[in-house]
């Protein structure tokens, strides 16, 4: 799968794996201390982050020196296995601050148990719920025992439905997210190792599926680097469980029939991505743009990405889209660990009290413009399907694009952008590997007062100005090199 014919600048590769595996396993010795029991401020929140940061560091001079790699043995094969290791030690650990698998296990039992998990939150499953992380000024709450659904009741006594996060809100994930989580169920209920299991077999198929579009385009098989040995993303796939990870492969196998020009199967394949998580419809564009001027073979093209996206969404946006639905609660009101929007946000409210939907507005309508951009170049380029390089460049774009200007910028959202990272390793894109955790810092810094403040004007800015800034000035390099070489 990785190629054995490769050396590295040995010392930097070395010192970089060293790093990788000594800060991964000092994290998942201390992870206990993480238990959901104990106060965040009883925790070692700077040692954990520490931690974090020093794993990017090690994993950024790993793919320093790999990109800087001669023809020397073995080093594939240390790729791989210390991947799987870094993978596997996460095993009965402690996830550390995240608790979002009990939303997963939530929903997987209601559909285990005949429910529709989009028309009940877990606070129906409960005669009595502490608002602790929610705004719960507009909510009337407590059930009286007789009036919970038999179904969510046993759900309740079986498992802690008190520990999922925003109890009033109904789920956000679409049905295919919604099998994956009722599997897990199936197998063992609310326990987070099965949840895991099931969450590496869809690492190593998105390692494998990696691995296939290198050979296609012809890249070095070493670059699976970027993704296998990347700390964020295992500590977020393997130790706190969230879901991101399952995107990847119907991702991966929608680009490779692209490839092959199967755009049935490709549309397929991207409808059953839209249906784990719905912003994978912003790629609709670059899919079926070369047909849009032969509309019936745009239509038997797209014929299964439409039929499919449609029985994939259509259980979730039939089912009360009201107030408390979570599509429409994410939509409108979740604004976490956002740099560009906080700063939109903040401009536009000097001059209106509520800016909140214009800086909606603005950022959907600057993606929405990069999107046209992407698919006009792909419309106009004769070798968009012909040369994933183009294709796979121009989803890197949109997706980072996606995550820099979203109000919601959490760590594991970057799991969406790593699979093109690999084929375009684009240096200040994998810087935050290191700036990323710190987004951890949110947690003790909401116990203290102004705290949320202070993370929201100081400690944002940490995790995204540095990328930002990089690529200003690469692309304003280019831009200067571009026209030397035209002058």
């Amino acid at each position: 799968m990785v190629s054995t014919r490769l050396k590295p600048q040995k010392p930097a590769f070395v010192i970089g794996i060293l790093l990788l595996i000594t800060t991964m396993i000092g994290l998942r010795l201390i992870s206990d201390a993480f238990d959901y029991n104990i106060h965040w401020s009883d925790r070692p929140n700077l040692i954990g982050i520490g931690l974090m940061i020093l794993a990017g560091a090690g994993y950024l001079c790993i793919i320093t020196a790999l990109s800087k790699a001669t023809s020397i043995k073995h080093s594939g094969k240390i790729i791989i296995l210390c991947g799987v290791f870094l993978h596997i030690i996460w095993i009965n650990s402690t996830p550390i601050y995240e608790d979002d698998y009990y939303r997963y296990f939530f929903d997987g039992q209601m559909v285990t148990h005949g429910l529709n998990p989009y028309a009940h939150s877990p606070a129906d499953a409960l005669p009595s719920i502490l608002p602790a992380t929610i705004d719960a000024d507009n909510v009337t709450s407590g059930h009286s025992n007789d009036t919970i659904n038999p179904r969510l009741k046993e759900i309740a006594q079986n498992g802690p439905v008190n520990r999922v996060a925003y109890p009033y809100v109904r789920t956000i994930y679409p049905t295919v997210a919604q099998a994956f989580f009722a599997l897990s169920q199936a197998l063992s209920p609310w326990n987070i190792d099965s949840w895991r299991l099931i969450l590496l077999f869809m690492s190593f198929t998105s390692l494998f599926l990696i691995s296939k579009l290198l050979k296609t385009i012809n890249k070095p098989q070493h670059y699976t680097a970027v993704y296998w040995l990347n700390p964020l993303i295992i500590t977020e796939t393997m130790n706190a469980g969230h879901m991101d990870i399952l995107l990847l492969p119907f991702l991966l196998s929608a680009i490779l029939f692209l490839c092959k020009a199967r755009l049935s199967f490709a549309g397929g394949f991207l409808a059953a991505a839209v249906g784990v998580k719905i912003w994978p419809l912003l790629l609709t564009p670059l899919f079926f743009v070369k047909n849009i001027k032969k509309p019936k073979q745009l239509f038997y093209t797209a014929l299964p990405f439409i039929v499919l996206s449609l029985g994939f969404l259509l259980p979730q946006t039939l089912t009360k889209l009201d107030s408390d639905a979570g599509l429409v609660t994410y939509s409108q009101n979740w604004q976490v660990n956002s740099f560009i929007f906080n700063w939109l946000d903040t401009a536009a409210g000097q001059f209106i009290d509520d800016p909140v939907y214009i800086s909606r507005a603005i950022v959907g309508f600057i993606i929405i413009a990069i999107i046209a951009w992407q698919a006009y170049k792909g419309m106009t380029s004769k070798e968009l399907y012909t040369s994933p390089h183009i294709l796979t460049r121009s989803i890197l774009i949109i997706t980072a694009s996606l995550f820099l200007l979203s109000p919601t910028g959490y760590p594991w959202y970057y799991i969406w952008l790593i699979p093109w990272l690999c084929v375009h390793p684009v240096r200040p894109l994998l810087l935050l590997t290191v700036t990323l955790p710190l987004y951890d810092l949110r947690y003790p810094l909401s116990l203290s007062e102004g705290g949320a403040d202070f993370f929201d004007h100081m400690i944002v800015p940490l995790e995204f100005i540095p990328t930002l800034l990089w690529l200003v000035i690469d692309f304003i390099k280019t831009r200067i090199t571009r026209r030397q070489v035209y002058d």
